[in-house]
């Protein structure tokens, strides 16, 4: 019998890793491009200053969330 240890399905913890990233990503950005739109004719500008301040934070979001459903995959794919 092998070792189990976190992340034993590595299929799952593929599919989580890149569900998670993406799914952050999809939010952040979607949400920026909603309220720039707002704004009117400064949309253009609003958005990018909004990507350009929220980027690093959204950034390492989604890899702390890539890794947490990385994991889960991996353990909920992985050997019994």
């Amino acid at each position: 019998m092998g070792v189990r240890d976190l992340g034993g399905g590595v299929w799952g913890w593929m599919a989580g890793a890149y569900a998670g990233k993406f799914i952050t990503h999809f939010v952040c950005h979607g949400a920026i491009f909603i309220i720039g739109g707002c704004t009117g004719p400064a949309a253009p500008a609003t958005i990018a200053a909004l990507e350009l301040t929220f980027l690093p934070t959204i950034e390492a979001a989604s890899t702390v969330v890539a890794l947490t459903c990385g994991i889960v995959g991996g353990v909920a794919t992985g050997p019994v």
